[in-house]
């Protein structure tokens, strides 16, 4: 089952049979209505017994049923993961050299198949520096040599995780631990791991279950023979204890400091326990120093002031004291909300992405994907407690005093957030703030170096009120992107897609850092858009927004985008990255991709 099949499932059984509509089930995943029903048509097809998802054309979709048992494809039937999974599986298992040849015949591939499956899985190794490697030799095959940890991590990784139900992992479990644990052994610790969980207020998705259970059977099986080394600074807290329970429920009672330590940080790193406080006041006033240098970036960068908010330094200092080992040792990070976030607080999470980067550097340590998610709620919340500066629009009047001021008046009282200020005119160029969002004036004649609203009458009317809201939700978009701006692409792959954007924008000097911001986390936002911009502003006049709009969707990220919008930010211009990324979140939640395939139809976009 894809991962996307499993949280579709999830996301209905929470609804517990209620409906939801397909634009719903959309976007929090990241596809489109018609994939959404093509996925709906393989899961009752292909997976689903004693379960059926209905649709109704008004409603929407809702599930039917009990997802206790699934349809189980053909055991010859493995895809790399499951093949991969073995592969490692008897490697563990034969501590030493293991011919290519017996393991192709076995499982029906080719020995030119598993070496593929050799290079990529090297490749993941090399990806997150794990001390762990495949030595092959002619005449002798293959072995894996190096960290016990990290052979664990390797295996954990590529076992299929993503259920919708716990049986359902029940049943893949017993196939995959063949040979470690017997069907009912599977069965007995699930049943005991999930008792722990209910007895400390734990509620987990039937995934995470299912990651946490992985973790406890290959503890069990390896940690008879291949003990790990203490971590100590996992020999504390509320998940050491919780490690405890675990390893005393499944009968585990004499479980080594080592492989409770191995428990203690998967729970941790699975999020299963609230942040704990710890008292190591020495790793606190290094990793309060690390979040000031990276507060300190984002105020340069993008230009919030958040070094002043005290609650924000605590908390993130907190939330590190607590993931640093997990992040040393790099462990998978749970975020089952990291495509919602990334697509809702995208301003947040690019942000994140760079204070992770700058944590990365003072601390040396590697922040992955799933942990920027969680750094991006904090910093979301300290822009939530930010006073909201008002929108600043000057009106350039030629009317007499009383006329402005009940223009001032109408406007402001139609949005809160607007601060109009009266300018007359003959008028000096520079009594217009740079910041302005845009310009009203009663002159025909008048040009200015910002957006510009001609209000003809003596009156605001309600034309010009709808006119306003336009520059008002897309004033940043309607005024940059123009026409020479906007390009229709061919792109197979994100890379040439991205490649062929940045040569069209005439930016082939950003590309590396382009780059560089992409390996560190996709930009993707959801309904096929995605917002790539170097890793720090630019120095050029001003801000440049270009929009590629390609052929075909290409796979970015975990999701598929076809419209692209490249960000080259002047770190002399006021525009702020938080008003672009709040336009562009505004446009990918009601605008159609289908509208946009032209310059003329992305502008009729932003007027709806």
């Amino acid at each position: 089952m894809k991962k996307r099949h499993a949280r579709l499932l999830q996301l209905l059984k929470e609804k517990e049979g209620r409906f939801l509509s397909g634009r719903e089930l959309g976007e929090q995943l990241g596809v489109s209505d018609r994939t959404i029903r093509n996925d709906i048509r393989i899961l009752n097809e292909d997976y689903l017994i004693n379960a059926e998802i209905v649709s109704n054309n008004r409603l929407g979709y809702k599930l039917r049923g009990t997802l206790t048992q699934f349809n189980k494809r053909s055991p010859l039937d493995l895809d790399y993961h499951k093949r991969a999974f073995q592969l490692v599986k008897e490697l563990l298992d034969a501590n030493g050299w293991m011919s290519y040849d017996k393991f192709a015949e076995t499982h029906f591939v080719s020995p030119q198949t598993i070496h593929s499956d050799v290079m990529r899985m090297s490749e993941w190794l090399k990806q997150y520096d794990r001390k762990a490697m495949f030595e092959t030799k002619p005449f002798c095959g293959i072995r894996l040599l190096g960290n016990e940890q990290d052979k664990r991590m390797l295996l954990t990784s590529l076992f299929n995780n993503e259920f919708a139900a716990k049986q359902e992992a029940i049943s893949q479990m017993t196939t995959a631990f063949s040979g470690w644990h017997t069907p009912q052994s599977i069965a007995d610790i699930g049943k005991k791991l999930s008792d722990v969980l209910d007895a400390n207020s734990i509620y987990v998705s039937a995934s995470v279950w299912a990651k946490l259970l992985a973790v406890v059977l290959v503890a069990v099986h390896r940690g008879k023979t291949h003990e790990l080394s203490t971590n100590k600074s996992a020999q504390a807290g509320a998940n050491w204890k919780l490690a405890e329970q675990i390893a005393n429920a499944i009968g585990w009672p004499c479980c080594p400091d080592g492989e409770l330590a191995y428990l203690a940080s998967n729970c941790i790193a699975f999020k299963l326990l609230p942040i704990q406080k710890n008292g190591n006041t020495a790793a606190s006033e290094r990793l309060q120093a690390a979040c000031l240098a990276g507060l300190s970036l984002l105020e340069k960068q993008y230009g919030v002031d958040l070094i002043g908010d005290q609650k924000l330094l605590r908390h993130l200092t907190l939330h590190l004291q607590n993931m640093l080992s997990v992040l040393q040792d790099q462990y998978e990070i749970e975020a089952p909300s990291l495509s919602m976030i990334k697509a809702q607080y995208i301003h947040a999470f690019q942000m994140a992405v760079v204070f992770a980067e700058e944590l990365g550097e003072k601390l040396s340590i590697s922040v992955p994907e799933a942990e920027v998610s969680y750094l991006a709620l904090h910093l979301q919340a300290a822009i939530d407690r930010m006073e909201r500066k008002p929108i600043r629009v000057p009106l350039i009047s030629t009317k007499s005093l009383a006329m402005t001021t009940l223009m001032k008046q109408k406007v402001e009282q139609a949005y809160p957030q607007v601060s109009i200020q009266e300018i007359y005119i003959p008028y000096a160029p520079s009594a217009v703030p740079r910041d302005a969002a845009f310009v009203l004036t009663t002159s025909k004649e008048l040009k200015t170096q910002h957006k510009t609203l001609y209000i003809e009458g003596d009156f605001i009317t309600k034309e010009d009120i709808a006119r306003i809201k336009e520059c008002l939700t897309y004033g940043i978009l309607q005024a940059r992107v123009t026409e020479d701006c906007f390009f229709r692409l061919n792109g197979q792959t994100k890379e040439e897609l991205l490649r062929l954007l940045v040569k069209k924008a005439g930016a082939e000097v950003y590309l590396p850092s382009i780059e560089s911001r992409e390996q560190l986390s996709a930009t993707d936002i959801g309904n096929r858009m995605a917002v790539p911009h170097p890793l720090i502003s630019i120095d050029a006049p001003e801000t440049k927004i270009f929009v590629g709009m390609n052929s075909r969707a290409v796979q970015w990220g975990e999701r598929t985008v076809q419209m692209v919008f490249l960000l080259l930010v002047s770190e002399r211009d006021t525009v702020l990255y938080e008003s672009i990324f709040r336009e562009i979140y505004q446009l990918s939640k009601t605008a159609r991709l289908q509208d946009m395939k032209s310059y003329q139809g992305f502008r009729n976009s932003l007027s709806l």
